[in-house]
């Protein structure tokens, strides 16, 4: 197909994945970007995941952002707001040093809108769902879109870029939706090259995180624990006893271990929630289930740990901010403790071995962490 043909841009939508599953789909994305020499638009973000952008909503979250009374009020946003993905990566800084010829890569929404008549290019084009094995999927993940027949991928040649990019031949946008990871093959090198474009955030929320330590009362070489209890715990009670209990063997041959350390987890410490999967419709599925949550939160709470929303500078921020910073601030710790075994006894029926442990492994590169309690 020549290059002619090809879409000129590339507007992301997703099915809204956690934080740490939308970073490997966007890297897939944009290694197909890249490929195929069409300009990325920059993706938006909202309570952590991955929206579709909208002019009317990023204007009002800057302009309420320009009227934040500081540099740490701005970088955290507000709850629900739409903002564009530079709020938690610095991905787009990265790309242009690591990809120099790329010169509008990863375009903001906005530019594109204004420089490029947008708003009509989008209405040229149609939105892909790239899933492979069954399209049911791509409909179950987005009840609302109304979808054409460019739902692809249930053969190998199907998944080959070319042959998305045939289906849309004449569009100017190529508006893609929900691309599965491993939906084309992987070009290790670029993709290598991509992880690392990625791998950095915001350097306001940088500038944040640098400071919390000292605000949580946290001592150098502090240590942190790792919960993730969505999707797997249904005993809350024994598993906080669990880790306390990992915490006292570890307080008896590290003497930093006594010190006031950090609980990093999706159960909140205050009214507002961290992520939507943690509420009474979806994993506190019954009211005596979040009580019991809250109830073994305070049991760790009240073992000289802390959590980063008992901070009333992090009350009505966006969640997606708040939980950047806690990757942030696992980075830093001394020593971190989590769960990213499938075999460890606190990934039976305590914690959900997921992308967000397996991020903290890679930030602090393996050093000074034990990955089972």
């Amino acid at each position: 197909m020549a290059l002619a043909e090809s879409p000129r841009f590339l507007v992301v939508h997703t099915a809204g994945d956690g934080m740490t599953r939308w970073s490997v789909a966007l890297a897939e994305t944009i290694s197909f970007a890249i490929s195929n020499n069409l300009t990325m638009v920059e993706p938006c973000v909202q309570n952590g995941r991955i929206q579709p952008c909208e002019g009317e909503a990023l204007a009002a979250a800057a302009r309420r952002d320009a009227a934040a009374p500081s540099d740490a009020a701005r970088a955290l946003g507000t709850p629900g707001a739409l903002r564009p993905l530079s709020a938690y990566r610095n991905a787009t800084a990265q790309f242009r040093a690591l990809f120099p010829q790329l010169a509008h890569f990863l375009m903001p929404y906005t530019e594109f809108l204004r420089d490029w008549n947008g708003e009509a290019l989008l209405q040229q084009s149609r939105l892909v769902c790239a899933a492979y094995m069954s399209s049911a999927g791509c409909n179950q993940s987005y009840q609302r879109n109304v979808w054409s027949d460019h739902i692809v991928g249930n053969s190998k040649e199907q998944r080959r870029p070319q042959a998305l990019l045939r289906r849309v031949r004449g569009q100017p946008v190529l508006r893609l939706y929900y691309l599965r990871t491993g939906f084309f093959e992987r070009n290790r090198s670029l993709m290598g090259r991509i992880y690392q474009g990625l791998s950095t955030f915001a350097p306001a929320l940088e500038a944040v995180a640098a400071t919390l330590p000292a605000a949580l009362g946290l001592q150098p070489g502090y240590f942190a624990y790792h919960w993730r209890s969505e999707k797997k715990c249904h005993n809350y009670d024994g598993c906080s006893r669990q880790l306390l209990a990992t915490k006292r063997r570890l307080e008896e041959s590290h003497a930093d271990a006594r010190r006031r350390a950090l609980l990093i987890s999706d159960i909140s410490a205050t009214n507002q929630s961290l992520w939507g999967g943690m509420s009474i419709g979806g994993h506190l599925h019954s009211v005596a289930l979040r009580d019991g949550a809250s109830t073994a939160l305070h049991r760790l709470l009240h073992a000289n740990m802390t959590k980063l929303e008992t901070l009333p500078e992090m009350a009505n921020v966006d969640s997606g901010a708040l939980s950047v910073l806690d990757l942030l601030l696992g980075a830093r710790a001394g020593f971190l403790v989590t769960c990213a075994s499938q075999h460890a006894p606190c990934a039976r029926t305590c914690a959900w071995v997921g992308g967000y442990a397996n991020t903290l492994r890679v930030l602090r590169r393996g050093r000074n962490m034990t990955y089972e309690w």
